[in-house]
């Protein structure tokens, strides 16, 4: 059993160390969603290796020890709002495995990031940790702890403190210091050709998105100062007579210099997402980090400690300034591309700037001076010739393909699309359909719409302005501020569940911060205090001033993911950052442990011996399970981009290979219906009466079964339109199923203007113009600057005979919409 359980011991530290590895880095050109999907399936594999070994390693310990920490209540209310919402939910499917092609954020997800906090807590304890942190002590501080760790050794409980901080919080940098690399890369095209993003504009590296990376990188930067400071604690200083002595006071140590150059690299990537958010974020975590240290070290209860206050001051503020003077460099260098800004610190604007006024000088030696027609000074050109590009959504930078946008005019209309709206305007209407969806309902206003149907929820209650916007047709599946998105689909149990858990770290936290100076206050000059046996705090209680910066660098950083989460939304890295950086923190902390505890003393070996076998064997079966899942999705991408390209027998055959892997992904069945309509009306065609009709029914039967799963999925509505209008030139009865679906989908998201353009094609195509015509309005009317819908309701009053009311609705487009508009003017004339 001994050999059972070390070999489990190493398979979850082994496993801890791939997560942040291969989550961070996995991507494929396989997948329907290149980036969070293979992340999410990389979690699930790793997570349920490392419960299953957590298991296995207690089993052959004989006993069942999960350890208690201080959030322990907030995670099981958080959980039960989580489970709570998914059992009432509008779309169980959606709610139980997450939105398609994310799948972070459903409720499979939530139990995997739970399951890896308390597997992290409680296999890494210092308490079992044999002090080899305290190796760079003094010889005699060594002799006092060796006399001692034989009492350490009689726990049984499997603990790597010494893997957190000298392997793990490594790995973590390291990996962030790799994905820097590439984005970096990026930023000078060395995969332009591969995307349709400006990936050279806005960097995304592995992450897929400019401000997802941009929330990875900030949340490394304080754990490397963090983590720097600690290698300084135990490099060049040590205690000798009760004091600081260094001769090497004033340099840092080369390994505290790569952790801190590692967050200025980050900080240069960071520049390149140009995530205004990721800046905010970033300047949060940076005060919250050096406002702790240097409080330490000025608050007066630390009196005590004024004989070496000065030096330790000192320690500190150089590598503050090390780090900010780079920043600050880079900044004049390069720019933040804030255009307001830019003007006033970058060296190149100021060479513009000195430029532009030597050449007026010499104009005005002339006599003559450049001036624009309102009379003033030529203003000097931007710094950066596209600093003033505001930042697009994240859906919008995560297409597949480009969005098509109508091109700027000269017209002043209030109406006109030109160009994309500012992301911060859109993020409103986005965030006022979340509000929207919580208050509609009593059931909504307490549990939500159900976990991770945003999506859903926002085709019913978007706000009417969106239509105005450039993504007034995009799809959100996220209300793109986690803590809105929580209280649209979680209701307010489920938000406020998630602000308890958030707010008792921030309480233990600055608890913990208190507690750690009364302790400095208690001993005047910092020296290490053995407590008599068995009281083993009085050895840990020790470590506090040794690892208390790694704390504030883990803290700083997980403060920054809620930051970053206000103005976007959480991803796989990120949640798991949300749950283990916490996790880090207590499994150094200096609390004795406390653990739930079962003994397994009365069980036979036998029996162990099984029990090992069978969570052997279902571990490989569930990785085996999301590794199908995982090959279902790269069929279905295989056959999508097929449909698309126009090759539907070779797309057919990917997509049923697809559902024959995972036959409950409601997606797979709706694109095949799709797929077979088209093949069913080729065959018509081609006078293959027979095979159209077989063909049809399977298409129909996809379809259905698309919504039997998820019935509240607009999309899978609109399919169902398409489908039986396309089977409606085989069977005229279909056309009223078409019909009869798109009101169907109406009732889902009743403010698109698109589906009451749609609906009112069909019903004058049945022969309805009055219904028609008053559904074309309505689509205008929903969207003033509808384009489309002008021209249909232009259309209708034409055939109708009504040419007066076709001039007057042409001549409002002109006037409100666009007044340069060619083929309008055309029809006016």
């Amino acid at each position: 059993m001994e050999r059972i359980a070390a070999m489990s011991e190493r398979v979850i530290r082994i496993g801890f160390v791939l997560l942040f590895i291969l989550v961070p880095l996995i991507l494929t050109p396989w997948n329907y969603e290149l980036f969070e999907y293979n992340k999410m399936m990389v979690t699930y594999g790793l997570t349920v290796l490392i419960v299953g070994a957590w298991i296995i390693n207690m089993v052959a310990a004989g006993e069942i020890r999960i350890r208690r920490t201080p959030l322990d209540i907030p995670i099981l209310l958080f959980v039960l709002s989580q489970l709570i919402s998914t059992l009432f939910s509008m779309d169980p499917h959606v709610s139980w495995f997450g939105y398609y092609s994310r799948f972070n954020g459903g409720m499979l997800s939530v139990f995997t990031y739970v399951a890896l906090y308390y597997a992290f807590v409680s296999n890494f304890s210092i308490f079992n940790f044999q002090f080899s942190i305290f190796n760079k002590f003094s010889k005699k501080l060594n002799d006092q702890i060796k006399n001692h760790a034989s009492i350490n050794s009689q726990s049984s409980t499997p603990a790597y403190p010494s893997s957190v901080i000298n392997r793990l919080i490594p790995t973590i940098l390291i990996t962030g210091f790799i994905i820097s690399l590439y984005g970096i890369a990026e930023h000078f095209g060395i995969d332009k050709h591969l995307w349709v993003q400006d990936v050279e504009n806005r960097v995304f590296s592995t992450l897929g998105q400019p401000n997802w990376l941009a929330a990875y990188l900030i949340a490394l930067c304080p754990i490397a100062w963090g983590f720097a400071l600690w290698k300084m604690e135990n490099g060049k200083w040590k205690m000798e007579k009760n004091h600081y002595q260094s001769p090497f006071f004033l340099l840092l140590p080369l390994s505290s210099i790569f952790y801190f150059l590692l967050s200025i690299i980050f900080f240069l990537t960071l520049l390149w997402t140009r995530s205004r958010s990721g800046f905010m974020a970033l300047a949060a975590a940076d005060v919250v980090f050096w406002g702790i240290i240097f409080l330490n070290f000025i608050r007066p209860r630390l009196k005590p400690l004024a004989d070496i206050k000065g030096e330790a001051f000192k320690k500190f503020t150089y590598p503050f300034l090390f780090i900010h003077l780079a920043f600050l460099l880079i900044i004049v260098i390069n720019g933040v591309y804030v255009k307001q800004i830019d003007d006033w610190i970058t060296i190149k604007a100021w060479q513009q700037r000195i430029s532009n006024i030597t050449t007026r000088l010499r104009q005005g030696s002339g006599g003559q001076v450049k001036q624009l027609n309102n009379g003033t000074m030529e203003q000097p050109a931007s710094p950066r010739g596209e600093s003033n590009n505001e930042e697009k959504s994240e859906e919008q930078q995560n297409a597949q393909q480009p969005q098509d946008t109508k091109e700027n005019t000269k017209s002043k209309s209030p109406l006109i699309e030109s160009g994309v709206t500012d992301s911060g305007d859109i993020r409103k209407y986005v965030w006022q359909g979340a509000i929207n969806a919580w208050i509609s309902s009593p059931k909504t206003f307490l549990i939500g719409t159900g976990t991770e149907t945003y999506a859903f929820a926002f085709y019913q209650y978007k706000p009417i302005g969106h239509n105005l916007t450039s993504e007034w047709d995009f799809l959100y599946n996220k209300a793109h501020n986690e803590y809105l998105n929580f209280l649209a689909t979680t209701g307010v149990f489920g938000l406020g569940t998630y602000l308890l858990l958030i707010g008792s770290f921030i309480y233990w936290f600055i608890k913990s911060q208190i507690t750690n100076h009364n302790f400095q206050r208690n001993y005047k000059y910092q020296t290490i205090n053995i407590k008599p046996f068995p009281d083993e705090v009085g050895i840990i209680e020790n470590l506090k001033f040794k690892i208390e910066n790694l704390h504030i660098g883990l803290f700083s950083g997980w403060l920054s993911v809620l930051i970053t989460n206000f103005f976007g939304f959480s991803v796989v890295i990120t949640q798991i950052f949300f749950y283990l950086f916490p996790a880090m923190i207590f499994a150094v902390s200096s609390e004795k442990p406390t653990y739930l505890y079962f003994s397994l003393s009365h069980i036979q070996a036998q029996t162990k011996k099984r029990v090992i076998w069978i969570t052997t064997v279902l571990s490989i079966l569930l990785v085996c399970v999301f590794f199908v899942m995982w090959l279902a999705d790269k069929h279905f991408a295989r056959g999508y981009n097929l449909s698309r390209a126009g090759y539907l027998p070779q797309a057919y055959q990917a997509l049923s290979s697809a559902i024959s892997l995972n036959p409950t992904e409601p997606l797979y069945h709706d694109e095949q219906g799709n797929v077979l309509s088209t093949l069913a009306l080729s065959a018509w065609k081609e006078n293959q009466a027979t095979m159209s009709q077989e063909l049809a029914t399977l298409s129909i039967r996809e379809n259905n079964t698309a919504l039997a799963i998820s019935p509240k999925n607009v999309n899978f509505w609109k399919s169902r339109t398409k489908i039986y209008y396309a089977l409606s030139s085989i069977d005229p009865l279909f056309f009223k199923e078409a019909i009869t679906a798109l009101e169907k989908g109406l009732t889902l998201s009743p403010l698109d203007p698109k589906m009451y353009y749609n609906l009112a094609i069909l019903y004058g195509t049945a022969g309805f113009p009055d219904r028609a015509l008053e559904l074309m309005k309505k689509s205008v009317e929903l969207k003033p600057n509808y384009r489309e819908g002008y021209f249909g309701v232009y259309l209708l009053y034409k055939e109708g005979g009504m040419t007066y009311e076709a001039y007057q609705i042409i001549q409002e487009y002109l006037t409100k919409v666009d007044p340069t508009d060619k083929e309008f003017l055309e029809l006016i004339q």
